[in-house]
């Protein structure tokens, strides 16, 4: 998100009132180095209390580990493309042997929909910070996805002026109404849904990509097929919906080493990941803003003037520093624009 921070000075604000920042290469070295201690401390064994996400099966965690390594080689896409995949699928080979090989395997926080436990998403979308974006939704609508219902309610609803329903998107003018929102009936916005991290289906998709980059377009299409197969198997909520997967399957989850693309890995991908935002705009960054093709544009001051004046002339790359950072550490802050690449984007 921001390339350098504050890491090796951070946590001593005695001894460093101004932490320095380390590069973002560094920080990437860091969490490989943590990744590889923590596989270590799981292999010595111990016996783990209050697990709520594992229930203290240290081989999950294991394989979690390895699982997060090859999500952040794969970040150097750019920067080292077959380096990267060469480590990123030797993770992978890792996280399997370690028996993360299907969604059982999910990293993710359950949530039993009580007041005092409730998935965060469901009273953001109801108060209408979280809407259908256009351009997503006519790219699940186009394709008969059968998600259409995982990440929206259809059902039809008034709230004072604002209508709900199927259909209905935010079009890119501030203050329109008229919304498709996450609902209790999703599986991303329901009271009880689950709040997913790291997944099965996002490390086949990692290993489609990461396959395709080195040249292996069999490996790329077979792991990109089983990836489109997990999301689907996880996130569907009606046996209507559940009808229709077959046949998308067929015409998106069944490539061949002939058919496969990396348009058609990083679109799948795209559709699958949503709602795991930092980790969709990092692909979306890494690949140039290209795929889903046609879809990633920069938005408009408004749709309804003749000329669509756009509000800048490049896409956004990173996040400017926080004004906390500014006020308290201004020495140390980078220079940075938000239209700057971040290194390992270079």
């Amino acid at each position: 998100m921001y390339g350098n921070i504050p890491w090796s000075q951070a946590l001593d604000v005695v001894k460093y009132p101004h932490p320095k920042y380390d590069t973002q290469a560094e920080i990437y070295t860091a969490m490989q180095g943590l990744l590889t201690s923590g596989i270590k401390n799981i292999t010595a064994g111990g016996d783990v209390k209050g697990d709520i996400l594992y229930g203290g099966d240290l081989t999950k965690w294991k394989g979690l580990a390895y699982m997060l390594s090859a999500r952040y080689y794969n970040h150097m896409s750019k920067k080292d493309p077959t380096g990267s995949a060469t480590s990123a699928l030797a993770a992978i080979a890792a996280a399997k042997a370690a028996g993360f090989t299907s969604s059982g395997n999910d990293f993710q926080l359950n949530y039993d929909g009580s007041a005092s436990f409730l998935n965060p998403w469901n009273a953001t979308w109801e108060n209408g910070m979280y809407v259908a974006n256009t351009p997503f939704l006519e790219l699940i609508l186009t394709t008969n996805d059968p998600r259409i219902r995982a990440y929206y309610t259809s059902t039809a609803w008034t709230s004072g002026t604002t209508s709900y329903g199927l259909g209905k998107s935010q079009d890119g003018d501030v203050g329109t109404g008229n919304y498709m929102t996450p609902g209790d009936s999703t599986f991303y916005g329901a009271k009880d849904a689950p709040q997913l991290f790291a997944t099965y289906f996002e490390l086949k998709f990692i290993e489609a990509e990461a396959n395709m980059r080195a040249g292996n377009a069999a490996a790329a299409a077979a792991a990109l097929n089983a990836a489109v197969a997990a999301q689907l198997k996880k996130v569907m909520n009606f046996e209507e919906d559940e009808a229709l997967v077959p046949a998308y399957i067929a015409t998106y989850g069944a490539e061949t080493a002939t058919t496969v693309t990396m348009e058609k890995i990083m679109t799948e991908k795209y559709k699958a990941m949503i709602c795991q935002e930092a980790e969709t705009w990092m692909d979306v960054r890494r690949h140039n803003y290209a795929y889903p093709t046609g879809m990633q544009a920069i938005p408009v001051i408004s749709n309804v003037t003749p000329t669509k004046v756009k509000v800048a002339s490049a896409f956004i790359q990173r996040l400017l520093y926080p004004q906390s950072e500014l006020n308290n550490n201004a020495s140390n802050v980078p220079k940075a624009g938000m239209f700057d690449k971040l290194p390992i984007l270079q």
